[in-house]
């Protein structure tokens, strides 16, 4: 019987070891090496952004990282979760590992209070509806410092707001 851990980290406290396991896992998926992937670690992650970590006989296996941003609602500053980089390795497929994350996601994003935010390929649409993300197609939310064609979805997040300002990058 396999063995399956996860744990939540900032970033701050992650390892040597466990930060080298993460790059390792996102190079299968991006053409970058260990190298250019550190300096983007480094430079875009925070250190209070939550990492969860997926462990299968103590073999990472699944990652993803919330990274509590901002938007502006009627000039006032308030948060809510950017739901990042969520990668299970490719012969774990297929074996629910991608689902135990997006419920520890959910339940972090529900126990904050906030809500979440995602951006996604029409192929992955599906899946993170599973787990009650939902589409907008609201065009007064504006990205202020990204431009992505990808499927903006949310997660917690009242219907009826509008006039929003985004930032992933703060």
């Amino acid at each position: 019987m396999s063995k399956i851990v996860v744990i939540s980290k900032f970033s701050k406290l992650l390892t040597k070891k466990e930060l080298i396991q993460i790059l390792k896992l996102k190079k299968t998926f991006w053409p970058f090496n260990l190298k250019s992937q550190m300096f983007f670690f480094k430079k875009n992650y925070y250190k209070f952004d939550i990492n969860n970590l997926l462990y299968v006989n103590n073999k990472l296996v699944g990652y993803n990282m919330l990274r509590k941003r901002s938007f502006f609602l009627k000039k006032k500053k308030r948060k809510y979760y950017y739901l990042d980089t969520l990668i299970v390795d490719k012969n774990q497929r297929q074996k629910k590992f991608g689902s135990i994350l997006m419920n520890l996601n959910t339940l972090l994003i529900q126990n904050s209070k906030l809500h979440g935010m995602l951006f996604c390929r029409k192929s992955a649409l599906n899946f993170y509806k599973k787990f009650g993300w939902k589409i907008s197609n609201n065009k007064k939310i504006k990205l202020e410092d990204k431009n992505t064609d990808l499927v903006k979805l949310f997660f917690n997040k009242k219907n009826n707001i509008e006039n929003l300002r985004y930032y992933i990058c703060k």
